[in-house]
């Protein structure tokens, strides 16, 4: 049985795994240098409102701890005119006074996700030390609309799992079975003949 399973479970593999290659991705890494005051942003558009695949990896390489905010339009609007009634952000995808972070999140609203990362001490307190931070991110947002893959490849790698246990286990009770019968066989007294 597992046998003929096999072909069908490499056709998934490789299916799997060319949805993975042929993924949309687009990056923006590179090194920034932010005096106190100072912010860079990497925004990146969703006309269609389609479900995207974001991932950010920031890391402080020297100076003080930073913010990193993940705005709407209307949140980095109002952020960038230092609106004094503050600005709205997402809390569970930002990171405040941080030195590193990695967060991969979905994106489904339409219009443009901004990723600020944050210098100003907007939310926390100003350094006392060397006010210069040195940022290293990287930042990639798959645009094929592909996300599912994503999320839906551990629950099949479950799945696809607890099949394989499932398989073995029904082998491992032929065998036992074939054994027993084997055994009663051999137990069983031979007929007499003629009677």
């Amino acid at each position: 049985m597992f046998r003929r399973m096999l072909p069908a479970l490499a056709m998934v593999a490789l299916v799997m795994a060319a949805g993975l290659a042929s993924a949309d991705v687009t990056e923006w890494k590179g090194t920034e240098t932010l005096v106190l005051g100072d912010h860079f942003a990497i925004s990146i558009e969703n006309p269609d409102g389609e479900v995207l695949l974001i991932a950010y990896d920031i890391k402080v390489d020297s100076g003080p701890a930073i913010d990193i905010f993940v705005l709407d339009d209307e949140g980095y609007e109002d952020y960038t005119s230092r609106d004094p009634d503050g600005f709205k952000y997402y809390r569970d995808l930002s990171r405040l006074d941080t030195e590193e972070a990695k967060v991969v999140f979905p994106w489904s609203d339409e219009g443009t996700v901004h990723i600020v990362i944050d210098n100003t001490a907007a939310e926390t307190v100003p350094p006392l030390g060397d006010p210069v931070a040195t940022v290293t991110y990287k930042v990639g947002a798959d645009l094929s609309g592909a996300v599912w893959v994503y999320w839906w490849l551990p629950l099949f790698i479950f799945g696809l799992i607890l099949m394989l246990i499932v398989i073995l286990l029904i082998f491992v009770n032929r065998a036992n079975a074939k054994k027993e019968a084997a055994a009663a066989a051999k137990a069983e007294p031979p007929a007499e003949p003629g009677t």
